[in-house]
């Protein structure tokens, strides 16, 4: 079991965790795809939500994330499902009578068919038998397993991965009575090579859900723990500003708070900084300037969420840019932007920008364009 330290600051999202493993353990379904924009507090909600709630429900779970290894994704999930098989041994070893028995007897049987040199199989062979190992356990402790894998959508980067990916579908259908699985990622895009074509690695129409943005309630927690916290009071509007103006990321409302107290600004200005150090540390303005100008006018449409293909649309930009723009252009423009990772299309069709940081520097820049405007006006 996963044990972090408590987080004065998280926002509970029991309700909606309780919804997913009650989808899960219904039957209809034995795995779900959870997206979320970078950033957006997803891989918390399943390390202090979804996971708790799994845990009180008596279940064992596992959770690992593709990106601690971008060139061996494989090898992350190999490793984490051969640490916690092994951890498991060790539980077994406080019990006694037959579940202990049993389980001892699965990890043997474990470690003679994996054994403890990854170069003894290939990672196909080996998440092979590390899944059903682990199925094996759970069946003789009468146990449903929860697999989370976070930014799954790496697996669709490269053919390479195919076969891998491969052996892990048929690993989880022939373990779907005791092993459920969450995968999650922040690209909608890759994910949808991964869940939503009928060729699909893990097609599944419906079982697409979106992490749900925070509400009203949320900004009024932030704000009164951070009354609480600080002995300073930040107004409700403002702390609902700066979370729309980073694309209601609490990862960047956090930070902004944080600058604001540790610099005595204003919780606005704080915001500020915080998205112009992140925009020298990525590199945002030396990629925005590289982008053309209808990539640009672009973006700034769909931050302001308008349709991409109308006629109006279509004037607009060409106005702005001062060619003639068609729906072609638009959309090698649109296919550019995705691949360069500025946008995303979300699970309702329509893109979004894919990053908060994008988002807030689109604001910085066309403030800064006003700015501008109205200065040569004078």
């Amino acid at each position: 079991m996963l044990s972090l330290l408590p987080d004065p600051w998280h926002f509970p999202r029991k309700e909606f965790a309780n919804q997913i493993l009650a989808s899960l353990n219904g039957g209809l379904v034995n795995s779900l795809a959870l997206f979320a924009p970078r950033r957006m507090g997803k891989t918390q909600f399943v390390l202090r939500d979804l996971l708790p709630a799994h845990f009180k429900n008596g279940g064992d779970a596992l959770y690992f994330n593709l990106w601690e290894n971008k060139a061996s994704p494989e090898n992350v999930m190999i490793e984490a499902l051969r640490a916690h098989i092994e951890g498991l041994k060790g539980a077994s070893a406080k019990k006694s009578g037959k579940v202990s028995t049993s389980i001892d007897l699965v990890i043997v049987k474990f470690q003679a068919e994996y054994g403890h040199d990854l170069a003894a199989k290939g990672p196909v062979e080996a998440v092979a038998a590390a899944i059903r190992i682990w199925a094996e356990v759970l069946r003789s402790k009468k146990q449903i397993g929860l697999l989370v894998i976070d930014e799954v959508q790496h697996l669709a980067t490269s053919d390479k991965f195919t076969n891998f990916t491969a052996a892990l579908r048929t690993a989880l259908e022939g373990s779907a009575d005791c092993i459920k699985a969450v995968f999650t990622g922040s690209s909608q895009a890759g994910l949808t090579r991964m869940f939503y074509d009928t060729k699909a690695a893990f097609y599944g129409p419906g079982s697409q859900i979106s992490l749900p943005r925070f509400g009203d309630d949320f900004i009024e927690f932030i704000t009164q723990k951070a009354d609480e916290t600080y002995k300073r009071p930040f107004a409700v509007a403002d702390v609902a500003h700066v979370f729309e103006l980073h694309n209601q990321s609490p990862y960047f409302l956090r930070q902004s708070l944080n600058f604001a107290v540790l610099k005595g600004v204003a919780l606005k200005t704080g915001a500020r900084q915080v998205g112009m150090e992140l925009y020298i540390e990525l590199g945002l303005q030396e990629k925005w300037v590289a982008l053309s100008n209808i990539e640009q006018t672009i973006v700034q449409c769909i931050y302001s969420k308008d349709q991409l293909y109308t006629e109006s649309t279509r004037e607009r930009i060409s106005a702005i840019t001062g060619e003639r723009v068609t729906a072609r252009k638009i959309q090698l423009a649109v296919e550019k932007l995705e691949k360069g990772e500025w946008i995303d299309k979300a699970l309702d069709g329509r893109y979004e920008i894919a990053d908060p940081v994008v988002t807030a520097y689109i604001v910085e820049v066309a403030n800064a364009n006003a700015a501008l405007k109205h200065k040569k006006a004078l």
